[in-house]
């Protein structure tokens, strides 16, 4: 017989993606435990046994969607004609968001840290640490340009990758106070087009 208190059989990793997909489309300050023990399908005790609290949960959360995200965007690349399509993809995947048939649910990292990263320590370092997970990813793309000749060989992927990150986030935040497409598809061409192009001479010597 199952022991007193002892949570009732479940999935927790269905359970997590409820609550991680809740956190996303409605934040931590509006998401309350009630909220979370009905799309999770726990008791509250259930909840607190296995998650420890709203705010233990919220962490588990990031890093789940950090796992799944880096492996998505790893997929993605592994996909892609050449490096330069990955951000292209990538890109127009951002841009799709800000449309209204998208529900604008953004990027959890981003939407949190505009939330309530600031104000809280250890929500923040661990949004740090999952932004900064997924720099690796764009490093790999960025040398796979360099090796197909479509990025400056000389380039430095790290501080590519640090920029375009930090240029899609800025997208995120602009796409969660409304800005239009037309004005968020200029701003990912005007990213594309500051990458430095590969050398006449290193396109040739490709051939």
């Amino acid at each position: 017989m199952p022991q007193p208190g002892r949570p009732r059989q479940f999935d927790s990793q269905q359970a997590l993606e409820m609550a991680t997909r809740h956190f996303w489309t409605h934040g931590y300050a509006a998401t309350s435990i009630q909220d979370l023990m009905q799309c999770m399908q726990l008791s509250k005790s259930s909840l607190y046994q296995v998650f420890g609290g709203k705010k233990q949960l919220l962490l588990e959360a990031i890093h789940h969607y950090q796992h799944q995200l880096c492996q998505r965007l790893q997929r993605q690349l592994d996909a892609s004609d050449n490096g330069l399509d990955f951000f292209r993809q990538l890109l127009d995947e951002v841009i799709a968001d800000a449309t209204p048939e998208s529900g604008r649910a953004g990027c959890l990292f981003v939407n949190l840290a505009n939330e309530i990263g600031p104000h809280d320590a250890d929500i923040s370092a661990v949004l740090s640490q999952g932004i900064v997970s997924v720099e690796p990813i764009f490093i790999a793309a960025l040398d796979k340009a360099k090796s197909e000749q479509l990025l400056d060989a000389q380039a430095n992927s790290q501080q590519l990758a640090s920029f375009i990150l930090a240029a899609i986030s800025g997208m995120r935040t602009m796409i969660r106070a409304g800005v239009d497409t037309a004005t968020l598809a200029t701003i990912a061409e005007s990213i594309i087009n500051h990458l430095p192009a590969a050398s006449a001479s290193q396109s040739q010597d490709s051939r």
